[in-house]
């Protein structure tokens, strides 16, 4: 089977891929003084302009990348019967008279075709050259697999991983105190949650944290109640359900959408870091605002 560039839109992958990798570097450049001028909510969201170019129809190419791809298109099977379909000339080989006398015809399709008076002009489309196109063909087929290959195992990962520690969430779990699930129904009130959460304790938590995409649970350690005062109590609960609230959760699975996606591309896993740290100080920058916690307390 030959593949043809144009139904494996192989342009258009390339071009995708340049124009996010020059966005994630603009924006790893820029994200800090955007942060500084015009707060940390502004900065986390301009990681939502290369995920939007990677979904996007192609823009119009720069002429240097479209002259090296139509290099290629021109060895494409369709090319070459284009070219193969080319009239031919021929010319009688003892002209009579003067050069303006030159007899020209199209090609004979009799028995004189053999005739020795008729001479084919042979070009360079008479002579096929299918081996490069099959070639191409199998190159741009290996390279899909190899990419689709890369993105299914980074997503079946991701998923496993989730999933693992989903489970053992719920295994080791325990359900939170009176005291502490009044305080988070108090929060959620406060930060504008419609809905407060599962809250839990379990011993494999080192610190708060917020997991489930669909049925989100706010972790606290076993010994959140007695290591952490009231005020410290209520900071940390305001952070984990502001994460809620944002949909931040749904962000970060988007973000390994993202990379499994690139996977092959270094910017992406770097772009993922510095995504997170303006996740997080955007929710803090929200929670402050909520009035949830005093700056005093949020910071210890």
């Amino acid at each position: 089977m030959i593949f043809d560039l144009n139904s494996l839109n192989f342009t258009y992958g390339v071009q995708t891929v340049i124009a996010v990798s020059v966005l994630i570097a603009l924006i790893l450049f820029a994200r800090k003084h955007v942060a500084r001028q015009f707060g940390a909510g502004v900065a986390y969201a301009l990681w939502a302009i290369p995920l939007a170019r990677l979904v996007l129809p192609p823009l119009s190419m720069p002429t240097p990348l479209a002259g090296f791809f139509e290099m290629f298109q021109s060895q494409s099977p369709a090319a070459a019967g284009t070219a193969d379909a080319a009239p031919a000339f021929v010319r009688s080989p003892e002209p009579v008279g003067s050069a303006a006398n030159a007899v020209w015809a199209p090609p004979a399709t009799g028995p004189e075709a053999s005739s020795p008076l008729f001479e084919v002009a042979h070009g360079p489309a008479a002579f096929p050259e299918l081996s490069e196109p099959v070639l191409g063909g199998l190159l741009l087929g290996t390279v899909l697999a190899v990419w689709a290959g890369g993105a299914i195992y980074m997503l079946a990962r991701s998923s496993f991983a989730h999933h693992s520690f989903m489970q053992t969430l719920r295994r080791e779990e325990m359900p939170a105190s009176p005291e502490l699930a009044s305080l988070a129904d108090d929060v959620a009130r406060q930060i504008g949650l419609k809905r407060t959460p599962q809250i839990s304790t379990s011993f494999i938590s080192s610190g708060p944290l917020v997991s489930g995409l669909f049925r989100p649970t706010v972790l606290l350690p076993a010994w959140f109640e007695e290591d952490y005062t009231v005020s410290q109590q209520r900071a940390a609960l305001a952070h984990e359900l502001t994460h809620i609230k944002r949909g931040d959760l749904w962000a970060l699975q988007m973000s390994e959408i993202f990379v499994s996606a690139l996977w092959f591309n270094p910017l992406a896993y770097i772009a993922r870091r510095a995504f997170r740290t303006d996740q997080e100080a955007a929710c803090d920058s929200d929670v402050l605002k909520s009035g949830a916690s005093s700056p005093h307390a949020y910071g210890e």
